[in-house]
């Protein structure tokens, strides 16, 4: 696990293309969600870039080939992150475009807060974003009920 930089792994990525942290953090959660219970491996190192953990040996199918590179993880699954979140009774329907831009302010800001009349989702949404993001988080997510 070398460090990669934001800029280095957007412009391998994304060459030529102006990106910004919001779209390479969505991505990058993306990846720990398909990682399942191995999400850990990727670190976010803060301000600076990520770094893939373990011990990781590649097998070239060709020689002279370095486009087709597998990779295997050469470590047992890491210990599954833990959450007090409570389990979703039902699918969140109709609010794509609401959790798509929670989840861009949540990228991009350290606090968020959701405000509106009773009664419309505002928690409902909040937890189906904690569920959806806290793999890209390195540790454990809690539920604060902050009412009075």
């Amino acid at each position: 696990g070398e460090l990669v930089t934001k800029n280095d792994l957007s412009a391998r990525v994304w060459p030529g293309a102006i990106v910004e942290d919001n779209t390479l953090q969505f991505h990058v959660s993306a990846i720990r969600k398909a990682f399942g219970a191995d999400r850990g491996i990727l670190k976010t190192i803060s301000g600076r870039g990520y770094r893939l953990l373990g011990a990781w040996t590649s097998r070239l199918e060709s020689a002279s080939s370095l486009d087709s590179i597998d990779l295997e993880p050469m470590r047992s699954p890491a210990e599954p992150f833990q959450s007090n979140l409570p389990a979703a009774a039902s699918q969140l329907v109709g609010r794509a475009d609401a959790m798509q831009q929670l989840q861009g302010f949540l990228s991009a800001y350290r606090i968020v807060t959701l405000t509106g009349p009773g009664g419309i989702g505002k928690t409902r949404l909040a937890l189906e974003a904690a569920r959806g993001l806290f793999p890209s988080f390195q540790g454990d997510v809690r539920l604060v009920e902050l009412v009075s």
